[in-house]
């Protein structure tokens, strides 16, 4: 939403199903630069304005949740013409599948 600013647009389209989860969050905002595409994800790395405050944490965090479910987290252009994050979770327990159940 802070991405879109004043009057901007966030969609978000979430689908369950037994293959699993899609969720993609795109806004109209102005989106992230071709050359900081492959680095959004990398902690530290943020393409707000540099400020005292902390930052380049939470899309590092959403990536290391995301893994950690076996999950994919990509970014691209959202229709509305700024970024869109989509995020793929497959079905099923991965503790279950650990064990062999």
């Amino acid at each position: 939403i802070e991405a879109a600013g004043d009057g901007g647009r966030v969609e978000v389209y979430l689908a369950a199903g037994a293959r699993g989860v899609s969720l993609r969050v795109g806004d109209s905002g102005p989106g992230i630069a071709d050359e900081d595409v492959e680095s959004v994800f990398t902690r530290g790395v943020t393409t707000k304005d540099e400020t005292d405050a902390p930052h380049g944490i939470g899309l590092a965090l959403v990536e290391r949740i995301v893994t950690r479910h076996r999950g994919t987290v990509d970014v691209g252009r959202s229709h509305l013409g700024g970024a869109e994050f989509a995020v793929e979770w497959p079905a099923g327990d991965p503790e279950k599948e650990e064990m062999g159940s």
